[in-house]
């Protein structure tokens, strides 16, 4: 007797040593209490090599002898492989198919990558405009890609798209520049290698911005007017407060009860687009206008519905504020009055530096496209010396001959 027989033996099975299929009793699945049997096959395999295999309950499988017997033809035929090799391989793949889904999961997907820069609010200026720019152009055209992915036709692709949709060119690169600073966030904590610069080079378009909105003094009044027949206060303050401080959008929405002192005639702007806070002087309409904001709980001068936050977007009674003064259709409100409030000081004649210093301007370099502005105050006050040299006045000259 084969020694493989003798272990089989050994075993407590019954069967049919000359078939090569035994059985032995188990508990019966699903009702322990009871007994079934559970079909083992020996048999040598294409090697030489004795081999046995489970094959089958004789419940859960309707197992039989002569079932058992043709799976043993198989496997010794090399047709089908033997229990614990199936088990072996449906556990590979099952821990192939859960690391496939961890990988993907942690993929550094641009969609990952804006999740994680959402978080990081409290150290990334993510706003309304962003989410905006996201969810209409981004999500729609690299959501599952990884920036390793991508290459700069890609972006290109995107570019001649959006200008085919007829988004401006300062829109365009709004958008760039929000997937430049994802892949940026990305690398620089460590959730997507940086991608190679010979296959997604991101260039920013060249955009001339250097536009500067004036309002004429019969457009001031309308725009008051549409103000004084406004029902809402809070684009009534806002716009009140981007005309007589020229403060940006964003910093007017953020502002907290604890930074405005209207006493001293000082506001402090905490988060400025700058970096640096900064603090800046209240003139009487300023003041004024902060002093007509209802106070509620909210430590914000403008808090979101709910009370939680702060306003994030105040576009749609804006619009109907710019509809009802008849201004403009491309002068654009919160932005314009900034304009228009630099552009006034220099007309004034304010030094440029101190216009730099109200706008809250990083560089002088912003500050520079109201220069010829400031030029024409200084020769509006130059020619008052045409007032004391008239033609009248020189006649009394006496000219001396030699």
């Amino acid at each position: 007797m084969s020694t493989g027989k003798k272990k089989i033996q050994a075993l407590n099975r019954k069967g049919e040593p000359e078939t090569g299929v035994y059985y032995r009793l188990v508990p019966k699945l699903g009702d322990p209490s009871k007994l079934e049997k559970s079909f083992i096959v020996t048999f040598y395999d294409q090697q030489g090599k004795f081999r046995e295999s489970v094959v089958g309950r004789e419940g859960k499988h309707a197992m039989t002898v002569a079932k058992a017997k043709a799976i043993r033809v198989h496997l010794i035929e090399g047709k089908e492989k033997p229990h614990v090799e199936k088990v072996q391989e449906r556990k590979a793949e099952q821990a192939a198919e859960k690391a496939r889904l961890e990988a993907e999961e942690n993929r550094p997907t641009l969609a990952r990558l804006w999740a994680a820069y959402q978080e990081q609010k409290s150290e990334i200026k993510s706003n309304a405009q962003d989410r905006s720019r996201w969810n209409k152009y981004l999500a729609p055209a690299f959501a599952e890609k990884e920036p390793a992915e991508l290459v700069t036709m890609d972006l290109d692709r995107l570019r001649l798209k959006l200008k085919k949709d007829g988004h401006s060119p300062q829109t365009v690169k709004h958008v760039l520049a929000l997937f430049r600073r994802l892949v940026r966030f990305g690398v620089k904590r460590g959730l997507c290698p940086s991608p190679d610069p010979s296959r997604l080079h991101m260039e920013m378009p060249r955009v001339n911005n250097q536009k500067t909105e004036f309002l004429t003094p019969d457009q001031i009044e309308r725009l008051l007017d549409a103000l004084d027949n406004c029902d809402d206060w809070r684009p009534v303050a806002v716009v009140k407060l981007a005309l007589s401080t020229g403060m940006r959008r964003g910093e007017i929405l953020k502002l907290q009860w604890d930074h405005v002192d209207v006493k001293r005639g000082f506001l402090l702007i905490i988060d400025p687009k700058g970096g640096k806070p900064a603090s800046i002087p209240l003139n009487e309409t300023a003041k004024a206008a902060i002093q007509e904001i209802p106070k509620t709980e909210s430590p914000y001068l403008f808090p979101a519905r709910g009370g939680r936050g702060h306003i994030a977007d105040l576009n749609k009674p804006l619009r109907k504020i710019k509809k009802l003064a008849g201004l403009p259709d491309d002068f654009r409100t919160l932005h314009g009055l900034r304009h228009h409030f630099a552009s006034s000081l220099a007309c004034a004649g304010a030094p440029l530096h101190v216009v730099q210093r109200l706008l809250n301007h990083a560089s002088p370099v912003m500050t520079q496209r109201y220069a010829h502005l400031s030029d024409e105050a200084m020769r509006n006050v130059s020619s008052m010396m045409d007032a004391a040299l008239t033609p009248a006045k020189l006649s009394n000259v006496v000219v001396l001959n030699r």
